[in-house]
């Protein structure tokens, strides 16, 4: 017997595996004949063991979704002879557990096929008609509520099977209903949220950096046809990068003004390009429409975030993790100042709530506790003292407790993958949230349902279905993350977090310092030259920290970053002088700087002289001219006579670091021969002045004589 999955059985922990399981089940099969006198399956007759392949039977539609008083169930699917023979009128079976699920281990094990104890039969008919060889043929089963089950019956999901039999052989289909009395037997209904983290992927910032765009261009057309999928009640975790309009990768242009970025809108152009710069054309040769851009992604973030509220991510979803294990928690918070500008300039307010991408350390969430977050998301399963999905916890930092939201990733995932029909992954989904439901005790709890980082347009066939579902249940109230924090109350359980986790593709500690260093020039440059110098290298700088990156893309990346503030460093300079003679007590010592900077820049020209020969008087601050030189005059007082080495360095402010290698030069102090020329120049004109008097007077005594 042959079962069609429609998907990849590892696409999630709890989807039902159905190439695999249903080769188990079949196997099982044969036991159970053997078995049913033992253990009572109330008159169920397990179909007989066949060749593998030969019949096959799946279910297309389960309706309704969720069974209420008086409704009516309605499974429907395709019977197919995949032999070479015709096969006989299938018989149609409908079985359904008796009880609710107890786990989620439970529920697995109905899915997967390894379950199939303490079932009863509800509906058994036989088809009309015999089946083709190669033919499939519709099938109906359709049971009333009434007599099924009572205002008093358990809420919650119940396994089903529809078995099918003939001529010796057998298949089976599994999904399950969920069943919710009219009479609410809820308190009140467990909070739930479904979080959508909106980032660039791995392959979008390869494309972003070949193609010299935004990230945010090129992850426009797949994130914005994940919000439309996902509906309007999803709460947005926002990648700030986002709404970046610099292109990663690309060294950045300080003659731009601030208020007029680059222009990298790719509308307008004759043709759309998709992600990997081909260019697209329509079948019928027309010009293809232009691709959605990132402002179209921005508007419909912006639209999204009014309804739900948005949850920031770091910017480009940088490794905390790797930060802090290497003392970068400097580019943490340039990331998160960097961000909150880019989400307040497009009108978005976000709550404290932080959300990391994978395995976190006890340090990590100790940075995030000092850059003020109120709570973080983390995977339930990542924790291991976590015993209760969808609980809210509590983790002890070396800066104070953090309140943590765990999220099942199990759900969310669920809610993308596609192991069977759209029918019977919803069916599958709400069954799983109904048992975690079920654990959590009414009124303090609630769920949080983590979509994957990098949800795909591959994933969202049914999706919009299946989130509809969840929010629509009636054991679930839809609310956002801020909402599902004062809905709930803390459980008591403290979080065990790693000291340190292992991530081989992770930003390495050498590279962290190596930006680190970066940082420090790009700090140093903006003191003197402005904002405008952080503005457009902060995205340079904190693009290699994303979590999504391949350690080539980030090799590459890390490149262009060492290579562009290399390039700023040299941007102010010491032009070399000749050595310098000093021939009073007291003088102005010339010095030229160049700045080679597109924009002005204020710095400190400092003297530091190498003895005690000389004393600078001053520090002057001096303004640069852009692409000019400037020459300094520096007051100094001599204060013996000498030849002295003075350093020239140029600095942002006092006690700031170099902005340029520092330049040397002698100064050669000779302060008595002002003194001495001074004498030397009084001697002779004291001599003048007493020969000039002699010959006036010698002058005068001829005259006399005469006379």
């Amino acid at each position: 017997m042959r079962t069609r999955t429609g998907g990849t059985a590892t696409a999630r922990p709890l989807a039902v595996r159905h190439g695999r399981a249903r080769r188990r089940a079949r196997a099982l099969l044969a036991t159970l004949v053997a078995l049913v006198g033992v253990i009572g399956l109330a008159g169920v007759d397990p179909p007989a063991h066949a060749d593998d392949g030969d019949l096959v039977v799946e279910i297309a539609t389960v309706a309704p979704a969720v069974l209420r008083t008086g409704d009516e169930l309605t499974i429907s699917g395709r019977i197919e002879n995949t032999s070479d023979d015709e096969i006989p009128a299938p018989a149609v079976r409908l079985v359904m557990q008796r009880h609710v699920p107890a786990s989620t281990d439970a529920l697995a094990q109905w899915l997967d096929g390894t379950s199939t104890l303490n079932v009863t039969t509800l509906s058994l008919t036989t088809l009309e008609d015999p089946v083709a060889a190669g033919a499939s043929v519709p099938f109906t089963v359709t049971i009333p509520t009434d007599g099924t089950f009572d205002q008093f019956s358990a809420w919650g999901p119940r396994g089903v099977a529809i078995q099918v039999s003939s001529g010796g052989l057998a298949d089976e289909a599994r999904t399950a209903l969920l069943w919710y009395p009219t009479d609410p037997p809820l308190e009140e209904p467990t909070g739930l949220t479904v979080l959508l983290p909106l980032t660039p992927t791995a392959g979008e910032w390869a494309d972003a950096v070949a193609q010299q765009v935004p990230v945010g261009e090129v992850a426009a057309p797949r994130l914005l046809e994940v919000l439309d999928a996902v509906g309007p009640q999803v709460t947005l975790a926002v990648d700030p990068a986002l709404l970046e309009t610099a292109a990663p990768g690309r060294a950045p242009d300080l003659a731009t003004s601030a208020d007029e970025p680059p222009s990298t809108d790719v509308t307008g152009t004759e043709a759309a390009t998709d992600p990997t710069g081909e260019t697209a054309d329509s079948d019928d040769g027309e010009e293809a429409p232009p691709a959605p851009t990132r402002a179209a992604l921005v508007d419909a973030i912006v639209a999204a975030a009014g309804r739900t509220g948005v949850v920031a991510l770091g910017y480009a979803d940088a490794d905390v993790t790797a930060l802090t294990a290497t003392s970068g928690d400097d580019l943490w918070r340039d990331g998160v100042e960097h961000g909150a500008d880019l989400l307040q300039d497009a009108g978005l307010t976000v709550t404290d709530v932080v959300w990391p991408p994978g395995r976190v350390t006890t340090d990590a969430l100790g940075t995030l506790v000092g850059e003020g977050a109120d709570a973080v998301v983390l995977d339930a399963a990542d924790v291991t003292s976590a015993v209760t999905t969808g609980a809210r916890a509590s983790v002890s930092t070396a800066r104070g407790p953090l309140d943590v939201l765990l999220a099942d990733a199990q759900l969310g995932t669920m809610l993308v993958a596609t192991a069977g029909t759209g029918d019977t992954d919803r069916q599958e989904a709400l069954a799983l949230s109904a048992v975690l439901a079920r654990a959590i005790p009414q009124g303090s709890g609630g769920l949080l349902a983590a979509l994957p980082r990098d949800i795909g347009t591959g994933d969202l066939a049914g999706l919009a279905d299946r989130v509809a579902a969840l929010l629509d249940a009636p054991w679930l109230q839809p609310t956002d993350v801020a909402g599902l924090l004062a809905r709930t109350t803390p459980s008591g359980l403290s979080l065990e977090v790693p000291d340190a986790v292992e991530n081989p593709t992770a930003i390495s500690p050498a590279e962290v310092t190596g930006l680190l260093e970066d940082r420090e020039v790009v700090a140093a440059y903006a003191d003197a030259a402005g904002y405008r110098v952080t503005d457009v290298y902060t995205p340079l700088l904190l693009t290699p920290l994303s979590a999504a990156l391949t350690p080539g893309l980030r090799g590459e990346l890390l490149a262009t970053t060492g290579t562009a503030v290399a390039a700023l460093g040299d941007g102010i300079r010491v032009e070399a002088g000749s050595d310098v003679l000093l021939i009073n007590d007291a003088g102005n010592v010339p010095v030229t700087i160049t700045n080679d900077l597109p924009v002005e820049a204020t710095v400190l020209v400092e003297l530091a002289p190498a003895g005690t020969v000389l004393q600078v008087r001053e520090v002057p601050e001096v303004v640069l001219a852009p692409q000019g030189s400037t020459t300094v005059r520096i007051p100094v007082t001599a204060v013996a006579n000498g030849n002295v080495t003075v350093d020239v360095r140029v600095l942002p402010g006092a006690g700031g670091p170099d902005l340029a290698p520092p330049a040397s030069f002698v100064i050669n102090v000779r302060a008595e021969w002002e003194n001495i020329g001074t004498g030397v120049v009084a001697g002779l004109l004291v001599v003048a002045f007493v020969i000039g008097l002699i010959r006036t007077i010698r002058r005068g005594g001829r005259r006399a004589a005469a006379e």
